[in-house]
């Protein structure tokens, strides 16, 4: 799959669902997933698959940082391949833009699920239900080509994070992606200091995308 270009990520993160935080109501959206999952997309490189099911006890902070546990150990909970397990830091700007908020909000309402609002059936997961979601999303925006897909941001996400000077097997590692090379990746993988996953999360970066805070602040008691 081809990147998402410049003049695609303009025209996808200009709609009011990113400009004004406007959910769409049906209900494939998730409600705030709408506007979560393709911005956890851009900014890590995981699938949506991935991201759909997460709960909010993955979500988690220590000295290092903040970070999303992405694993196989929750109901309905699916990762693609072994390389897909792992550990990822939460972005700078997902930060910015109150990600932390969002996760603190549903702490607070007892909730299991990241994205409770989002539907799965006997016959579909979190993650397809979404997927068809962004498919119509993008199409609403004038992306009515095949490609690029919610998938692509991968590509976006990986190609970045190389362009900084980042080794390949550090980008493979935090996006979770698999390149065919046996255990040893798999291991180096595991056994990367959060540090250095850290920093090369960071290295994702659209300078020409501009993206206005709009999730509701906390309101001090």
């Amino acid at each position: 799959r081809p990147p998402w270009t410049r003049e695609q990520l303009e025209l996808l993160f200009n709609d009011q669902l990113f400009q004004s935080y406007t959910l769409p109501t049906m209900a494939r959206a998730g409600g705030p997933a709408a506007y979560w999952i393709p911005l956890l997309g851009l900014y890590s490189g995981s699938r949506v698959g991935e991201l759909g099911q997460l709960e909010v006890i993955d979500v988690t902070s220590d000295k290092e940082g903040h970070w999303i546990s992405i694993h196989k150990r929750a109901e309905g909970s699916t990762v693609k391949t072994t390389s897909g397990t792992r550990v990822a830091a939460i972005h700078p700007e997902l930060i910015r833009l109150g990600f932390l908020d969002y996760v603190q909000h549903l702490r607070d309402a007892k909730s299991i699920k990241l994205f409770p609002e989002i539907p799965r059936t006997e016959s579909r997961s979190r993650g397809a239900n979404f997927s068809q979601f962004f498919g119509d999303l993008r199409r609403s925006v004038g992306i009515v080509e095949r490609y690029p897909d919610f998938h692509s941001f991968r590509h976006n996400a990986r190609q970045s994070i190389r362009d900084a000077g980042i080794d390949s097997r550090l980008a493979d590692a935090v996006t979770g992606h698999s390149n065919g090379k046996g255990t040893g990746d798999i291991v180096y993988a595991r056994n990367v200091a959060p540090a250095a996953k850290r920093r090369a999360l960071e290295a994702i970066n659209y300078p020409d995308l501009k993206l206005p805070r709009v999730y509701p602040t906390p309101s001090k008691a």
